[in-house]
């Protein structure tokens, strides 16, 4: 990993390097390995077919999975939008996440389109 892309992500508001010294004790492979599982993860569509089942059971289970690894990586604003939906569907509400769900999903790519460019 090069150190351009911590600064890129740093400059997004992300505490990369904190979660690099913290989590990953500075094995910057590992943390590049979990950066690139990013695009795999297929969260955000089991939040959205969830929620417009209207199951917030599921919607949370999924956000929630999410939201531990977007704080795990130092992902801040993908932590915090994820962490706002999470708590409104952690008590069986779906209100406001079918607006919320577009937001999180653009900023996610977002996100992708930053680690993919290094």
């Amino acid at each position: 990993m090069t150190s351009a892309l911590l600064n890129a992500l740093m400059n997004e508001g992300c505490p990369v390097e904190n979660s690099l010294t913290e989590t990953f004790m500075g094995n910057e492979k590992l943390y590049e390995r979990l950066l690139k599982k990013l695009g795999q993860t297929e969260d955000i569509e089991k939040m959205e077919q969830a929620c417009a089942a209207g199951d917030a059971k599921a919607c949370f289970e999924a956000g929630h999975d999410l939201k531990g690894m977007y704080a795990t990586l130092g992902l801040e604003p993908l932590h915090t939008r994820c962490a706002a939906i999470v708590d409104v569907v952690r008590n069986g509400s779906l209100e406001g996440v079918d607006a919320a769900l577009p937001e999180l999903k653009s900023l996610h790519a977002h996100f992708l389109e930053i680690i993919a460019s290094y």
